[in-house]
């Protein structure tokens, strides 16, 4: 009996192990670049400059008043890859679970510095402006999705990181970010993403014991969406 406790016991470290080790410092080079960048511009004169130039040339020429839903639609792409014949790294049910618990957690810390900072927005009558929400979000969908697919479809597995770079585009032009705002957004769903797809093996267990019985098909899996001033339920199925 202690013998094969002990044995399961290292089996489980040596998951914990060959997990972690995948996590390495160079994941972080871009986000943490791009959260220093945000930083950096935000409290500096030439974040005047830069809302003088999206102001002036942007604006009236790149209005799009979607951007509440495009944010999505890189985590919609990797929920829905594999109905579109792409393989993903992971099951449907473990994949599921990296998206709805990044989301939860980048949107919590998002909301958390929002409340700190409490910086006004351009338009000057919203208050909450950094980081981006929207962006965080996006980016967050974009990097889970080219961690899934990158090794089945590159293209398809990068396409979310074009639709993301559109939301941070548009909450600019939209007049509801400064640049840094989106700058900072996007390292935080890219940092967030990377920690919880290398860690999502033993996440998913604990995951699973709570959501899903083995002998059902169908998988019921509801997340809060928090963003800005917005708060709501969302839910994804697996029906099969």
């Amino acid at each position: 009996m202690l013998n094969n406790l002990n044995i399961n016991a290292q089996d489980t470290l040596n998951v914990v192990q060959n997990n972690t080790s995948k996590l390495k410092v160079k994941n972080f080079i871009i986000p943490a670049a791009l959260i220093t960048s945000g930083l950096i511009l935000r409290d500096t004169d030439l974040k005047k400059e830069v809302y003088d130039f999206q102001k002036n040339a942007l604006q009236d020429r790149f209005a799009f008043k979607h951007d509440d839903y495009i944010q999505y639609t890189p985590t919609i792409l990797a929920v829905l890859g594999n109905s579109m014949y792409f393989n993903s790294k992971n099951s449907f049910e473990q994949l599921t679970t990296n998206q709805l618990v990044s989301l939860i957690i980048s949107g919590l810390i998002g909301r958390g510095v929002k409340e700190v900072v409490n910086d006004k927005r351009p338009e000057l009558y919203g208050v909450k402006s950094f980081p981006s929400g929207h962006t965080s979000t996006a980016f967050n969908g974009a990097t889970l999705l080219f961690l899934e697919y990158k090794d089945d479809n590159l293209w398809f597995a990068s396409s979310g990181y074009l639709l993301a770079t559109a939301t941070a585009f548009f909450r600019v032009t939209n007049d509801k970010h400064w640049a840094a705002d989106v700058l900072a957004g996007a390292g935080l769903g890219m940092a967030t993403a990377f920690v919880v797809h290398y860690w999502s093996p033993n996440l998913y267990k604990y995951v699973e014991r709570l959501f899903v019985k083995k002998e059902t098909t169908t998988i019921i899996l509801p997340y809060p969406i928090i963003n800005n001033n917005n708060l709501g339920i969302g839910i994804l199925m697996n029906l099969k």
